[in-house]
This record gives C-alpha cells, structure tokens and sequence, in this order.
C-alpha cells in the first residue's frame, strides 16, 4: 500500500535496446529521365511490362501535345513506333502492357472532339484495337487494365456517368447494365485480382458521396463489403488487389464539419466482411495528390503520393511510403523532386524493382522516372511501442498512473502486423501474444505479479524471422496491501463518539468524502471504505447509539392475581440485545445479562402477597435502560364464606335479609350457589366480598317454629387468583309462625227434608292458638250469619265437623256457615245460600245461585266446586293461590280491595280434572289491607279473603 506522506518517484532503470541501420543505402536511382526532358509535357502514364521493361506515354509538348510512347531499353528510353500518335491533342490518356509485352494506349484526340481510342503496338505500327467506342466529347479519367490472357478492359467518365467497357472480340462492350452515377469531377478506379475479375472504385453520390467498391460477378456489379466505406465524402480513388486476392483503396475523405476540410487521404483493405485501416496512422497528414498504391509480390503494400503541407494548389513534394506492421515507413529521398509535380505513379517488377514516375515541372521534363531494388532496402523489426495497462487493471484514483493492486494485469501495444510480442517482467519472459493484422496486440498476465515496482517491456517477432529491440519500459507499481483503519472495528457497535483515522488514500464514510481524524458523534450505522491510490478498500461498517434503550415488562399478561408460584413474563424491549432482572426475594441483586427473549418464565417469591419483579435491557452499543416493574398479586389462600342477618328470630312471613360474607373478592357468584332449606330464595345482591340475600320463610302453623338452613358448598365459586372457595358453616335462623285467628272452611250441605239440612265445617288451622268453639251459624235473614246469630256449638279444635240443622220453613232461603273461634278471635267459612225444600218436593244438594256482591260471598255444593286456598296469609311479597277442580273447566281471577273494587285481574287459564293449579299474586301494586279473591267457572264463584301486610 502506498502511503499519502510517500513521494512516488519511480526510475525507469530498464534501458531498452533499439536497433536501426540508418546507414544502408535507400536510395532512388534515376533512370536516365534527361531523356525525357525537352518539353514539359502533360497527362503522363506509366506502365511496367511483364518482362520489367518501364513504358511512359505522355502528350508530347513539343508536337502540340500528341500522344507520345517511350519505353527504357536498360540503358535509353526509345520511341515505340512514331511519334504523334493521336493526330491532334490528346487530353486524356491510359497505357498498359500485355503478358506478351505488347503495349496498349488509350487515348482522346481532339482532332475529333475528344472521341476515345484504343491502339496497341504491333512491332511497327499503332493499330486500333476493337470498334464500337462512340463516345460524346472529351470523356475523362481513362484506366486502361489487362487480363493475363490479353484482354483490355477500359474505364472512363463522361457526363458525370462512369463506364466500364471490354473488348470482345473485336468490339467494345459495357459490362454491366449501364453505368456508374459519379459526380463531375469524379473518376473511376479500375484493377483487376489475379482471377482476372474487375473491381472499380468510385464516389457513390447515391450515398452522399461516400466510397463504395464493387465486383464484376460474371452477371451484375456487387458490392465488396458495406457500401458507405469512409465517413465523409471520398475523392481521388485508387484501387489495387494484391496477389493474395485482398483488395486495398486509398481516397482522401472530407469531413465538412471538421478541421480536415481539405481531407485526410487514407488507405484500406477489405478484410473479407468489412473495410478496415490499415494503420492506425495517415501515411500522410499533409494535403495528398495522386496516390498511387503498389503492392509487390509477397504483399507488401507500398503509396507514392505528392503531398503539400500548404494545402491544395500549392508546390508539394513527391513520397514513397511502405507499410511494416501497421507503420508506414518512408523509402529514400534523393531525387524526389520538390515542387510542381504531378502524375504520380508507383509500380513493381516481379523481380523486386519499384519504379515511381511522375510529371516533373520543375525540371521541364515529361516525366521522371525512379527506382529502387526492394531487395536491397533493409527491415527494420519494429518494436513494440505505446505499452499501457488496460483501464480495468489500472485500479485505484486514477486509471493512468501505472499504480493497481491488479496482480494479473492486462497490458496492451502496438507492433506489426502478425508479431509474435513476447512480454517481459523486469528481464524475464512472461508470455507471449500475437498482434492482429493492424498491430494490436493484448497480454493478460496468468502468473501474479509481486508487489513493488515492476518493469514491463516487449519485444516483437516477425514472420521473416527478425526480432526486434525492446519496446520501451512501462513501470508499474503494485500495491497488494489495503488501508489500515484504527479506532472501530468491522460490525462494532459504539456508545461512545470516535474518531477514525485511515492509511493513505482517501475515504468515505455513508458515500460523503471522509477527513482522518474526524470526529463522528451522530447516532446511526456508517459505512466507511477506505481506499488507496492502487485501489485497495477496506470497507468497515460500525454503528454509534448512544440512546438508551426502553423497556415495558408484563407479569401474567397483566394480570392483577394469581395463585401460581411460576409467572409468565412479557418483555419489549425492540432495541436491546440482553436483559436482567431481581424481585423483591433478591435484595437488589440484578441476575446476570442474558439475551432478550420475548417471554421468560420466574418463579415468584413464596408466600401469599404482592410481587414486583424489575427488569433492565442493556442494546449492543451497552447502553442501560432504567429499571421498570410490574406487580402481581400471589395468592394461594381460598376464600372462605360466613353468614349474618339483622333478623334472627322472625316471627312474620317477611323476607328475611340474610348478609353472605367472603374473606376477599369473588367473581361470579349468585344465588344459585347457596343452599338454603325450609325458605324460598329472593332478591339476591352484592358484588366482590359482600352480598345480600332475602329468603322467605315456609308456610307453618301459627306458632309453629322451622329451623332455616344456608350454607355455601366447597368450590362453587373462585376468587380473582381462581382459587376455589371453601365450605362454608351452616347458617341457621329460627322461624316461629305468629299466632292467627282459625281457618274454617264449610262442608257440603245436604237438604235432608222441608226442615231439615246437614252440614258442617272443616277447622284446618287453629291459627296457633286453641280452638275453643266451633259450629254453624244461620240466619233466614241475615246474609252474613255471626256467632251473634243462631248457631250450633260443635266442640272444639281443629277438624272437621257436621251437624243437621231441623226446624227449617219448607221452602225458605238460610244462608249458613261454619265458623271457629280461638284467642285470636273467630274466622268462618263461606256463606252458603241454603233453600228448603218446599213441601212438595224433596230434594238434595240444590243448586245455590252464584253472589252478586263481593260482601256476600256464595258457594255450592256442587261437584263443580274448587279447594281453594291461598298463601302465605298474611303475606309481604307474593302470595299463591292454589284450587284444584274435580272437572277440567275454565276459570278466572279477580282481585277487589275492602270497598269492592276490582284492582286486579290474574291470568285465565283452563283447569284440567284433579290438576292443582297455582298462581301468583304479587303485592307490588297493592297497599297493605284485606282483599277478596274470586275465582270464577262457567258454573261457579267463590271468594277467599287475603290480607297484604307490607
């Protein structure tokens, strides 16, 4: 790792060894070009025969510019045939040379406005080659191409229309359909590949100027690659094919738009899919005319081109370039004419010479004509030069510096094209790679490099055997050791403010740029990465909470009691990691730290009462909470229940109030819970400890006593801890009756005669006091007989008793009763309305007629009559009446108060034979008093008498 305080000087202490042989001899020799002079001629061409022989045709200044064909006979340049071939001047020309060495010249001749001609040598003469070449005035741009079997092809432009023709036979035909659309200034580039098939290169205005190449398929013109080769406008194409097959262009492209506006010339080759530069640098940044390509029988390919750094118009210079690797390396200087040349044209021997020819102005010749024995020039092996780690293994601040912690770099250069590049680290090999066909070449370590500086350099092997020197050093610095951070720990959690510092490099904390040595106080979870300049992290996520956390505890899901030593306890606490806890059994003596749950079983302190236990949370950072509580009561003791009542010996029927006490608070308790004997249930109320319940005592005798009887059982009812209750004691209170006057009740009469009748009494109750006279009273008067009226005395006591009363009027109505007397006072029964019979008729059991009147009651004696009886008598709440019917008849209840008012109606009901019926009458509505019952059937009424004593 590299420190911040450390100077990075790195020595460069590789010296890399470039050879060169600047003095072999790369000089162009002049072949004999004062022949040429005499004259400045125009439109120059230059052709090579098969056997090297150099021909150069030229319109001949000196004869007003006629067509003129010479050729180097290894010592002169001679005329081939007669001088002045076109008969005026000729403004366009093309020559080429058969396989048999046969020259052919095209050529336009004014002499005929320009009309286009092909002649060739025929060892005297120029003859006309082929008819049919009709053409409209001046065509321009002539490429004149032979097969290897001798056939002429001719391209030219006329009008803006480029044209392809060939001989067959003896007349000139197009090949193709038709013509190629050009702009006007522009020219057909014609070659042929050792197939002998034809591929032109021209401006395609269909395609904003753009360069396209096409081929002659033996049916139609298709194109080589995209069509659409250079970005801008392409001018002053030429085209080649190497024997390899592989066909190469170069035109200078115009970019309006940029600052190459007079245009770049370039050179490319179509690599069987697409164009593709052949270098990655112009042979040329000047201004180019007339390039012209030349390629040489082990492909190589080589340019000969004027170029003016001045720009278009101006005085340039002529150069020959060839291609190594993908370099263009200049070929000589000497006697390269500088100034007004023009014309240029570049073309080799199959034995290895390079001529160049061009148009030389400046020395008022016709042409110039150079060459060079290829053989001679010596190769360099270029060594590999820009080397460069790739971005993606220049990690760190920046992806120049040659600083990485990437130990299997990728590193990259250029060399020629095809090298065998051998990789070196710090003198030792590496590895080796191979360079793509421009040069290109990559290297991916698969050995890691050590850290420090290490020295990276390469060499290139090229398919001629020559090594070249090494490239020079590329420097490295590999830095494999990431920052060190002090004062936090990876995960740690912190209480505290920190302060971090870091070793070199820079850091972030939370993605904001972090200083060493700040202070960091905020609450909350940070990321820091700290990274050096080779691009080594340390990465450390810590958080700072200095909150103290809060905590809630439960007992029992809180709960007010219970009656179990082990507790459930709920614990939130969403911020702590660990918690404690003591109770009031642990005199302040907090458990130990342990990690908090959710829920945790305690076991309570022993002993009935109230339990607190405390709770602490503790998060990660080690923060404490303050203690918090809960409470619970334990409780394992069962209630227990006792009895106690104002009223401890009742003497009346009241409802006597009967308090039911526990030893604490009991949940759901009712009646239904006590037992209680010889008493009915009533009114019952309380809550919690107290309660109250009214009982009412049973029907006895007047007088008569009844033991009352409550008690609670075992386990009817539980406290808020669900402990179960325990029995209670009994309970008893002491009923006596009170003393009442008699109950009586008449007997069936029975008229026994005109004078005579039985009847009798029944004493059911003698009240609680002696019955001391009981009988019948009868009155023929009075209604409602009393022992004021006449009687018989029938003893004494309860029971029942009968008696015949004789000396009755035939034919009268008595009206009778029984009646019983004790120290109370005297009671009777009912009144019964008695009828004699008339003399003339005996009869028994006559049918008495029903009362009109509440104060005067009837009965019979029928078998339709009711038991009637009503109870408690005197009575507070309710009472019952109770009558049973012999018959299954309908009945009615009314109530009237002492005036005879009706003041209240009971429910109807139908009584089924020998049923005993009972209904209630409550004394809610009605003030304290006597009232008459009456019960009523469809054959009979009777009444009873009931006191309300409230």
């Amino acid at each position: 790792m590299i420190k911040t305080s450390t100077i990075l000087i790195y020595l460069v202490s590789l010296f890399c060894l470039i050879f060169t042989n600047d003095s072999v001899a790369q000089t162009w020799l002049d072949v004999n070009s004062t022949e040429l002079a005499g004259g400045r001629g125009a439109n120059l061409v230059f052709a090579l025969a098969k056997n090297g022989t150099p021909y150069v045709a030229y319109s001949n200044g000196l004869l007003s510019g006629r067509a003129t064909v010479k050729k180097f006979d290894g010592a002169h340049w001679v005329k081939v045939g007669a001088e002045g071939i076109s008969v005026d001047y000729a403004g366009e020309l093309a020559l080429a040379v058969d396989a048999n060495n046969v020259p052919y010249l095209a050529y336009t001749d004014n002499a005929t406005n320009g009309q286009l001609s092909v002649k060739k040598f025929d060892g005297t003469n120029w003859v006309a080659v082929g008819t049919g070449l009709q053409t409209n005035k001046y065509p321009n741009g002539l490429r004149l191409v032979l097969t290897s079997t001798g056939t002429p092809y001719l391209a030219f432009t006329e009008n803006g229309k480029g044209w392809v023709k060939q001989l067959n036979g003896a007349t000139w035909q197009t090949v193709g359909t038709g013509s190629f659309p050009l702009p006007q200034t522009e020219k057909l580039a014609l070659a042929l590949d050792p197939k002998n098939t034809p591929y032109v290169a021209f401006t395609d205005i269909t395609k904003n100027g753009q360069a396209a190449v096409q081929r002659w398929d033996g049916s139609n013109w298709v194109n080589v690659g995209t069509s659409g080769i250079a970005v801008g406008a392409a001018f002053d194409l030429s085209i080649n094919i190497a024997p390899n097959g592989i066909p190469y262009i170069t035109f200078r492209e115009f970019q309006a738009a940029a600052i190459n506006k007079l245009g770049v010339t370039k050179v490319k080759q179509f690599n069987g899919t697409t164009w593709e530069e052949v270098s990655a640098s112009n042979f040329s940044d000047s201004w180019v005319y007339f390039a012209s390509l030349g390629i040489d029988n082990n492909n190589n390919l080589y340019v000969a081109y004027r170029e003016s750094a001045a720009g278009m118009g101006n005085p340039g210079q002529t150069k020959v370039k060839r291609l190594i690797g993908e370099e263009w390396e200049e070929i000589g200087t000497s006697n390269l004419t500088s100034g007004a040349v023009n014309d240029v044209f570049l073309a080799l021997t199959d034995t290895g010479l390079m001529y160049v020819a061009f148009a030389d102005g400046a020395k008022a010749r016709a042409a110039t004509v150079l060459k060079i024995d290829v053989s001679t020039l010596v190769v360099t092996a270029k060594a590999p030069t820009k080397l460069d780690l790739t971005t993606n293994s220049d990690k760190g601040t920046s992806a120049t510096d040659n600083i990485t912690n990437v130990a299997l770099p990728t590193i990259t250069g250029i060399a020629g094209s095809k090298a065998l590049i051998t990789v070196y680290v710090d003198g030792k090999s590496a590895g080796t790679t191979i360079a793509d066909s421009i040069g290109n070449w990559s290297f991916t370590f698969t050995t890691a490099l050590a850290a420090g500086n290490r020295n990276l350099a390469a060499t290139a092997t090229y398919n001629n055997g020559l090594i070249s020197a090494f490239s020079s050093t590329l420097c490295i610095n590999l830095d494999f050791t990431a920052p060190v951070v002090n004062g936090i720990a990876n995960n740690g959690i912190y209480k505290t403010n920190k302060t971090i510092t870091y070793s070199g490099g820079t850091a972030t904390l939370n993605n904001e740029a972090y200083v060493s040595g700040t202070l960091v106080s905020a609450d909350g979870v940070y990321n820091l990465l700290a990274s050096d300049v080779a691009g080594n992290t340390t990465a450390v996520q810590f958080t700072i909470d200095q909150t103290i956390p809060v905590a809630s505890l439960v007992i029992n899901n809180n709960a007010a009691t219970t009656n179990q030593n082990e507790a459930t306890l709920t614990i939130t606490a969403p911020d702590a990691t660990s918690m404690r806890f003591y109770d009031n059994d642990d005199n302040i003596i907090w458990s130990a730290w342990e990690p908090v749950n959710a829920t945790k079983t305690w076991t309570l302190s022993s002993g009935s009462g109230s339990k607190w236990i405390k709770l602490q949370v503790r998060d990660a950072a080690g923060n404490v909470s303050a203690s918090v509580s809960d409470n619970i009561t334990l409780d394992q003791s069962a209630p227990t229940v006792s009895f106690s009542s104002t009223v401890i010996s009742p003497t009346g029927t009241n409802n006597i109030p009967v308090k039911i006490n526990f030893s604490e608070e009991v949940i759901n308790f009712t009646a239904a819970a006590v037992t209680v004997t010889n008493a009915t249930k009533g009114t019952f109320s309380g809550s919690g400890k107290y309660y109250t319940l009214y009982i009412k005592p049973v029907n006895v005798a007047g007088g008569a006593s009844a033991v009352i009887s409550l008690n609670v059982p075992a386990g009817v009812v539980a406290d808020a801890a669900t402990n179960k209750n325990l029995a209670s004691s009994t309970f008893t209170i002491t009923y006596v009756a009170p003393i009442t006057a008699p109950q009586v009740v008449n007997l069936p009469f029975t008229v026994l005669s005109a004078s005579t009748v039985s009847l009798g009494g029944n004493v059911t109750s003698s009240g609680g006091s002696p019955v001391v006279a009981r009988g019948i009273v009868y009155s023929a008067t009075a209604t409602a007989p009393s022992i004021n009226s006449a009687k018989i005395l029938m003893g004494a006591g309860e029971g029942s008793f009968t008696t015949t009363l004789s000396n009755l009027k035939p034919g009268i109505t008595y009206y009778a009763r029984a009646y019983a007397t004790n120290l109370v006072g005297t009671t009777y029964g009912a009144v019964q309305k008695i009828t004699t019979t008339p003399l003339t008729s005996l009869e028994t059991g006559t049918t008495g007629v029903p009362a009109t009147n509440v104060s005067e009651p009837v009965t019979n004696a029928t078998t339709t009559q009711a038991s009637l009886n009503a109870y408690p008598n005197p009575f507070q709440q309710q009472a019952t009446i109770e009558f049973t019917y012999n018959t299954t008849t309908t009945y009615s209840i009314a109530v009237y108060d002492m005036n005879g008012t009706q003041v209240q109606t009971l429910p109807t009901g139908t009584a089924q034979a020998g049923e005993k019926v009972q209904v209630s009458l409550s004394a809610e509505k009605l003030e304290s008093g006597i009232y008459t019952i009456r019960l009523s059937t469809p054959k009979s009424v009777q009444n009873l008498k009931l006191i309300c004593k409230k």
